[in-house]
């Protein structure tokens, strides 16, 4: 579990750096290491990372093939905060391919799937996804009470609202 997750970190390290190369060769062999672990969580993030370095490169197609098994596996054993973080990802590639149907669909599962858990700042981030696609369809007037609505939601996180 330690190369694994160290090879993820690196992946993101790279990511962040801009070297995106070596990022997917991480997050790569990040996987391989998952998959024989059968470490389901685990492989979620990484096929997630391994997406988004595709929509990156503008490869869609295998953004989408890494995004549908990561769904999948989310559906499957029940990770919601895998399956925020994947929809997330979804809407955005769909989005960067002008293709917004299945974007509206996955913002609005995710939408619903966020109230249910209460995630305030990822709901703000889904909410600004969704006005941007919407802007992006000509209608600016829906975009901005869409931004209006993510600026006027508090922005508290789940330590701000726990009991202690």
């Amino acid at each position: 579990m330690l190369i694994s997750g160290t090879c993820n970190r690196l992946g993101v390290a790279y990511c962040n750096s801009g070297d995106v190369k070596n990022a997917r060769a991480m997050y790569e062999e990040s996987l391989a290491r998952f998959r024989q672990m059968d470490d389901q969580g685990n492989m979620v993030l990484a096929l997630d990372n391994l997406g988004i370095v595709a929509q990156y490169h503008e490869e869609y197609d295998e953004a989408r093939r890494y995004q549908d098994e990561a769904l999948a596996i989310c559906r499957t054993y029940g990770h919601k905060n895998g399956l925020a973080h994947v929809l997330a990802h979804m809407g955005s590639r769909a989005v960067s391919e002008g293709d917004f149907a299945p974007a509206r669909e996955y913002y609005g599962e995710l939408l619903r799937l966020l109230q249910q858990q209460d995630y305030q700042l990822v709901m703000i981030s889904c909410l600004e996804g969704v006005a941007t696609m919407s802007y992006s369809l000509g209608r600016p007037i829906e975009a901005a009470r869409l931004w209006g609505s993510a600026a006027r939601m508090p922005r508290r996180t789940a330590s701000s609202t726990s009991s202690v």
